[in-house]
């Protein structure tokens, strides 16, 4: 099933799949449809126009949950998964997306952070498959990009699966999971 996300953003090229939309003027939301990418439309006889652009391909998404989309310095970032957990950022006209954790059944109800200072993500997330909570942030080294991913509650009793992150105002920004 298609997810799309839509963000008060630049219009992007219309391309269809996994993707983001983008209303000028329109709120910032989440919503997820099982029909494929539409035409960019008119909403309402005069309202926003929305265009989308695929963030990902060739995968079968099954029981895809609400992923999460982040401006940094105006390019759109988002987490989203049910078979793995997966990250894309818009770089020029299309979305660079990779797997941040490969695990099967992890990804679902993910919560994206951004830190304030380079933008790197910082994401937590269910593993349906454990019942755990899980965390993942990205490490940077020059050109290379890597993920460290820590299990933060392996009772098996995660009360609920939905995911909330949030970073503090100190100078690490320590991430706040709930």
């Amino acid at each position: 099933a298609p997810a799309y996300v839509s963000t008060p953003v630049r219009p992007w090229p219309r391309r269809g799949g996994v993707g983001c939309a983008s209303a000028r003027g329109g709120p910032t939301s989440a919503l997820a449809s099982a029909a494929p990418a539409v035409p960019s439309v008119t909403a309402g006889g005069g309202g926003p126009r929305w265009y989308t652009l695929r963030i990902d391909a060739g995968h079968t998404f099954r029981h895809v949950t609400n992923g999460s989309l982040k401006l940094y310095g105006g390019i759109p970032n988002v987490v989203y998964g049910s078979d793995h957990l997966y990250y894309a950022v818009l770089d020029g006209g299309n979305f660079k997306n990779t797997i941040v954790d490969d695990a099967w059944g992890v990804g679902m109800f993910a919560s994206l952070a951004l830190e304030p200072s380079n933008g790197h993500p910082r994401i937590s997330y269910f593993d349906q498959i454990n019942n755990h909570l899980k965390y993942a942030e990205q490490n940077a080294n020059g050109l290379l990009h890597s993920w460290s991913i820590t299990t933060i509650d392996a009772s098996g009793e995660v009360g609920g699966n939905k995911t909330a992150i949030a970073l503090d105002n100190s100078s690490s920004h320590l991430p706040h999971i709930a």
